[in-house]
């Protein structure tokens, strides 16, 4: 059984499940998000696909937590969370009486969703600027030079100014 979370990007499952099915020692880009309960460190990972609600998707990238988390990560009534990154596949009905949750696929079902593989978190600095607040030492955002508390200057030709405040 999955919660349904429209306020988080990626899906996850939970570190009991994860730790159960032997999924924590699996590779892929570690990751860093923050919740009511803190912060919590995963890893996320690349499956071929998953079944929700006797649907197939491909290619999906899950996070698993890599330690025994405290929040929601920790809860063992529940599997995982899904997010928009599974979500995004279907047309979501709310069904309140019946306490449902009913699906249908969108006409863009199983099409390739943006991700990112950087192995970075962006956050904002003291001046309010965008900088990196975490990256994954293995990750190609490592790997390209940039390091924890690099400051981004501008995007796409947006310069950024430090906040007045």
């Amino acid at each position: 059984s999955w919660s349904v979370d429209l306020g988080s990007h990626q899906s996850s499952v939970y570190y009991p499940f994860a730790s159960a099915h032997n999924l924590t020692n699996r590779k892929g880009i570690e990751t860093v998000s923050k919740g009511v309960s803190g912060f919590s460190f995963g890893r996320l990972v690349n499956f071929s696909c998953i079944e929700v609600a006797d649907f197939l998707i491909e290619n999906q990238l899950i996070t698993i937590p890599q330690e025994g988390s405290k929040g929601a990560a920790a809860l063992a009534e529940v599997d995982g969370n899904l997010g928009i990154s599974t979500l995004r596949n279907f047309h979501l009905f709310l069904d309140y009486p019946n306490q449902q949750i009913i699906l249908e696929k969108t006409a863009d079902f199983n099409t390739p969703f943006p991700r990112d593989k950087s192995g970075i978190l962006v956050g904002k600095s003291r001046d309010d600027i965008p900088m990196i607040s975490y990256i994954d030492r293995n990750g190609p955002g490592y790997r390209a030079g940039l390091r924890i508390g690099d400051i981004f200057q501008e995007i796409k030709k947006r310069a950024f100014s430090r906040s007045t405040n």
